[in-house]
């Protein structure tokens, strides 16, 4: 039987600041030739993300990047009702994959949405983080995403009532 699956994607601009003169194509080109294990940055003791695919395709690249944690699973059997807790290795973690796809001469990206997946902040934070610890010229880069603003932005904010402008004018 076919599954269906639709996927929604949410569109970003890429921003990078830092002193060298590498381009967008360059800082992927950068992660990309990174080998596998050293695409894992730990943003936290509960939270780790990599990026265990970064496959250059065309004038961009095809990224898929998991958010994982130290936490056991209980794994439910949906015939028998049974469950079983699932044990990791030390070097293995569940986790949840994003994908997402950047053209860096366009400095755009798409973005999966995902629930339980890295978001756009933690991937941005990441990226910057791995580009610095492996690349000395790329020690104070920062990077982020920024989502594109549709054209009816401002039509969508003024359709709400309960937003209004207020302006407060103080003297001294």
């Amino acid at each position: 039987m076919a599954k269906r699956i639709t996927r929604k994607f949410e569109a970003y601009v890429m921003h990078a600041h830092h002193d060298t003169p590498a381009t967008y194509s360059d800082l992927f080109a950068k992660l990309a030739s990174l080998k596998r294990e050293d695409r894992i940055y730990r943003y936290s003791d509960e939270v780790v993300v990599g990026f265990p695919i970064v496959a250059r395709e065309g004038d961009g690249y095809f990224i898929q990047a998991v958010e994982g944690g130290d936490e056991s699973a209980l794994v439910l059997n949906v015939e028998t009702g049974d469950t079983r807790e699932n044990i990791l290795d030390r070097s293995e973690m569940l986790s949840y994959a994003t994908h997402f796809v950047v053209a860096p001469k366009k400095r755009r990206a798409a973005i999966e949405f995902s629930h339980r997946g890295a978001k756009s902040q933690i991937l941005a934070l990441s990226i910057e983080q791995i580009l610095r610890d492996h690349y000395p010229d790329l020690d104070n880069i920062g990077f982020s995403f920024a989502p594109v603003i549709r054209k009816n932005f401002i039509t969508e904010i003024n359709a709400f009532e309960r937003i209004s402008r207020q302006s407060l004018l103080a003297t001294a």
